[in-house]
């Protein structure tokens, strides 16, 4: 079971303003990944800790709502999942600011330029500068 998409009594908290079921829709989004592209109804609710009926509900509800496709009994994350992170992106001004300096320094050290920020303790990419050659080693 993925630490991450797990869904523990313990992490949801006691605010009335809190969604459970939000928690969990979005515990099932970070399910999917490179190892996992493609679940079934009981794998998702398996690798999340939900009933198969809450995940049922769910995938149906992010299916519906373009975030995920089905073929037959299998789900996966459809391009709409990518507007979630878009949306981050173009709210976070600095980025474009960054973006001449980065073009500017991959262009001086002829490597490619990438920035990210820490996430808990997860770095999360959030721009790159590509090189116009392929990398070195050193």
């Amino acid at each position: 079971m993925s630490a991450d998409a797990q869904v523990r009594a313990s992490d949801l908290t006691d605010d009335k303003e809190f969604m459970a079921t939000l928690a969990k829709g979005l515990a099932v989004i970070r399910a999917f990944g490179e190892h996992r592209p493609v679940m079934t109804l009981s794998e998702a609710a398996k690798e999340v800790g939900l009933s198969r009926a809450t995940a049922r509900r769910i995938l149906r509800t992010l299916a519906e709502l373009g975030y995920v496709e089905q073929a037959g009994r299998h789900f996966a994350l459809a391009p709409r999942v990518l507007e979630l992170g878009f949306r981050y992106l173009a709210t976070q001004s600095w980025i474009d600011r960054a973006l001449p300096l980065m073009k500017g320094l991959s262009e001086e050290v002829e490597e490619s330029c990438s920035a990210a920020i820490l996430q808990g303790t997860e770095i999360v990419y959030v721009a790159r500068v590509p090189t116009r050659r392929i990398m070195t080693t050193v």
